[in-house]
């Protein structure tokens, strides 16, 4: 690599920076993967005159762009956009033109985020104005000035008429076809967003870490923690900091920390847009760079940061991994596409695909369903349909009675936990009924866990999921379902769980771990008071499952070392000074409060007049109902809402799920208890 030198250019804060002049000659340009990847099938030759009355014209005209008759979408016609050449300053020109899709034609797709820039500005379509986000337009002036010829694109913003004059029977239909879309796609650009902040020496730098990734893998497409050694990482170390300058690898593993948190990895529309996508280009300002490179070269730059020999290689760039790379992957970083993960295309159900991608973001909630649900295996069994005209109140509820009805899914209720609502969109989700999942909001991890086959790791219903079960009724949008009303809720934890980082979460595991303590009490069953008890206190902290167990078998089957460190827990936290701790005690100990603290996040114990003791939601009150739900895996809780239906059914609310000890694996049937039917809104 040539010696860096220096060459202006504006920063996000107008600010000029230092350049490196290979940049613009680099192996990872536009350009250069035009010519040899996909992305060159759908380049048209442009014919001079195509356009020639704006060609050269810097001013656009006032008129307005509008649309003409609605798509055939029922034929599988769509509208492709031409992109022609033009210089820096030149209005951005295209045209719209319709094609079919069973005629094959060649396009690009375009994956972005809306509001990735602020604003709206004006682009020609059609010799007309069109206002488009400031985004797209930075995009279109991007991809055109890499060509001398006409670029065709699929862009959801421009080819589908988004104005509601229509009411909206365009958009739904198209959107119910975006898949067909991106698969018949020749290439999908994922569109990062304008150069800034060192970003181009980023991507250069993570284009060589990939390939070189590669080869220390010994060919293979992928590489774990056993291909990726210690003397390795220490290789690629050494190499990193001559290729980048030590003196700048600060300043180009925060520009990589600042890529991965653009917003484009954190839309949801990018799920479907990725992964049926035949092959993803990435591009930020002037260089693009495969998704699966991305994924590649981050993986070894943030292990690289990790290592525990931190002395014995070039700490400047393990130091500047640790500052600034200090997060989860994007979920779209694995996600390059289903054959890459090494599964076949719509292999999941809408429930997996759903839960895969909570927390990602969407403008309209309801787009949590619609832009999801053509990837699963089961859409048309299914039979969820994009429909804008329906509530996002109507479109949640809908999809999980299909879920249940269809798919038998009780599992779905574990979603069903305090979750915040967002403030624009309170009033339409105050209307879910408490049995239907707030599905745009991230909520936390449930403590039902489903293994290989479909089975769950519990069995509070004596059940498999989709075993033989009464299937549950709907009336409207009241839920009517089978099961025992095992007992009633007598006490509960005076404490909030809801944990912070770092001192702060140990603390907070702490004062969790006496609280379990101190309810041993009269309230409890006598075999809870015994040597037996402390194991049952343990189990019940962590719900019985500890994730580094192969299968996410039950703690049980494993007690002893997770015990032991319990115990030694308890016996810290009874000394003031607790004297110097050797290092494998405290790996353990951090592993017992990860495991607490996934579980408390949000929830609180309870015990209950019969004596057990569990876990459930913080909003659970005293006098509220254990029950078990017929085919579901955990025990839920439920309140008498007050209410009763026509026939004198009593109306409950679902509160959510809950661990409760000795119930999960069955218990609660024995003595075969009177089978009652739960009516919950």
């Amino acid at each position: 690599m040539p010696p860096l030198t220096k060459k202006k250019q504006k920063d996000s804060a107008g600010r000029e920076e230092n350049v490196n002049p290979y940049l613009k000659t680099g192996p990872n340009r536009i350009s250069y993967w035009a010519g040899i990847r996909s992305f060159g099938s759908a380049i048209l030759p442009y014919e001079d005159g195509e356009t020639n009355v704006t060609a050269h014209c810097n001013e656009l005209p006032a008129e307005e762009f509008k649309y003409g008759t609605s798509l055939k979408t029922e034929e599988g016609e769509i509208r492709l956009l031409h992109l022609f050449p033009g210089l820096e300053g030149d209005p951005v020109r295209c045209e719209l033109r319709r094609a079919f899709l069973k005629d094959d034609p060649a396009y690009l797709a375009l994956s972005y985020c809306w509001d990735e820039l602020p604003g709206m500005k004006p682009i020609l379509v059609d010799s007309c104005r069109m206002n488009v986000r400031a985004n797209l337009a930075a995009a279109l002036e991007q991809l055109r000035s890499h060509t001398r010829k006409t670029l065709v694109l699929w862009i959801d913003a421009v080819c589908i008429n988004q104005s509601t004059e229509d009411d909206n029977l365009e958009k739904d239909a198209q959107v119910n076809q975006m898949h067909l879309i991106y698969t018949q796609a020749a290439l999908v650009i994922g569109w990062l967003g304008p150069a800034q902040d060192y970003s181009d020496e980023a991507v250069i730098l993570m284009d060589w870490v990939a390939k070189e990734a590669a080869v220390r893998s010994h060919g293979k497409n992928d590489f774990g923690k056993d291909d990726f050694d210690h003397q390795e990482q220490e290789i690629l170390s050494e190499l990193l900091v001559k290729y980048a300058g030590s003196q700048r690898i600060d300043l180009i593993i925060q520009s990589i920390g600042a890529l991965f948190t653009r917003k484009w990895w954190f839309r949801v529309w990018i799920m479907q847009e990725v992964q049926l996508a035949k092959d993803v280009l990435m591009v930020c300002g002037d260089f693009g760079i495969p998704l699966d490179y991305l994924r590649r070269a981050f993986d070894a730059i943030a292990r690289l940061g990790y290592t525990t020999k931190l002395g014995e290689m070039h700490s400047d760039t393990a130091k500047a991994v640790r500052r600034h790379i200090t997060f989860t992957p994007p979920k779209m970083l694995s996600a390059t596409s289903p054959q890459k993960l090494n599964l076949p295309v719509m292999s999941r159900g809408l429930e997996d695909i759903i839960a895969e991608s909570n927390g990602l973001n969407a403008t309209d909630p309801r787009d949590h369903i619609f832009a999801l649900r053509s990837m699963a295996n089961d859409f048309k069994e299914l039979e969820v349909q994009v429909d804008y005209h329906k509530t996002i109140a109507d479109v949640f509820t809908d999809t999980a009675k299909t879920l249940i009805k269809k798919r038998g899914a009780l599992y779905i209720l574990s979603w069903c936990q305090k979750t915040p609502a967002e403030v624009v969109f309170r009033k339409d989700l105050a209307k879910l009924p408490s049995w239907v999942p707030n599905w745009s909001s991230k909520f936390p991890q449930p403590i039902w866990m489903r293994l290989k086959n479909n089975y769950s790791l519990f069995s509070a219903s004596g059940n498999p999921i989709g075993g033989s079960t009464p299937t549950p009724q709907f009336d409207g949008n009241v839920l009517k379902i089978a099961g025992h009303d095992f007992d009633v809720v007598k006490t509960i934890s005076k404490q909030s769980w809801n944990h912070g980082t770092g001192t702060d979460k140990r603390f907070v595991v702490t004062m969790c771990i006496w609280e379990a303590k101190q309810l041993l009490g009269a309230n409890w069953r006598k075999e809870y008071t015994t040597k037996t008890g402390h194991e049952i206190v343990l189990r019940t902290l962590v719900a019985d499952t500890d994730l580094k167990l192969p299968n996410f078998e039950p703690v049980s089957a494993n007690t002893r070392k997770l015990g032991r460190t319990f115990d030694a827990v308890i016996e810290q936290m009874k000394k003031q000074d607790p004297g110097i701790l050797d290092e494998d005690f405290l790996a353990q100990r951090d592993h017992l409060y990860k495991l607490i603290a996934r579980i408390f996040h949000g929830r609180t114990l309870f015990v209950t007049s019969r004596g057990y003791l569990g876990v459930g939601d913080e909003r659970v009150k005293e006098g509220d109902k254990v029950c078990i739900f017929l085919g579901a895996p955990v025990p839920f809780i439920l309140r008498d809402n007050g209410t009763k239906l026509g026939d004198g059914t009593k109306l409950n609310q679902l509160v959510g799920e809950c661990y409760v000890h000795d119930i999960m694996y069955g218990g609660a049937l024995y003595g075969n208890p009177a089978t009652v039917t739960f009516a919950i809104r």
